[in-house]
């Protein structure tokens, strides 16, 4: 598995995704809270509006997956994550929108998340169904 070039493809996907989110987790307490100073208890809002866009991202690729298949759902949400990951980088240099738009950037970007994440363990094991078990392992420890 670990000499095959699309699964390196598949596990560094989810595992950039995963990425974002840590990084998420990791700065926006400094954001939020010591640079736009919102109140510690208000970052627990802002926090939980992350976690109702992952539920929102695996609600739609419910909805979509069947219908358009687990690697257009890849591309789309590698593309959308690109894209909005790009514009928190363009809103945090400028400062355009402030507070909320960065709050908005990253309700994507994390969304993104459950779709990627989903989708490419879901390749990785039809790729390789007689060790399926190994291949979410490989990339459960990406």
């Amino acid at each position: 598995m670990l000499t095959d070039p699309v699964t390196w493809g598949h596990m560094m996907c989810g595992g950039m995704a995963f990425a974002s989110m840590f990084a998420y987790i990791t700065a926006t307490p400094f954001v939020y809270i010591d640079y736009f100073h919102v109140k510690p208890q208000h970052y627990g809002l802002l926090f939980g509006l992350n976690i109702v866009g992952i539920i929102l991202g695996n609600v739609f690729n419910a909805k979509l997956v069947g219908r358009l298949g687990a690697m257009k759902m890849i591309l789309a949400a590698s593309f959308v994550s690109i894209a909005v990951a790009l514009t928190v980088l363009l809103v945090s240099l400028t400062g355009w929108g402030g507070l909320w738009s960065i709050v908005a950037s990253l309700f994507l970007v994390v969304g993104t998340v459950g779709l990627l994440s989903a989708n490419c363990t879901t390749e990785l094991m039809h790729r390789y169904p007689r060790n399926a078990g190994a291949a979410a392992a490989v990339f459960g420890a990406m």
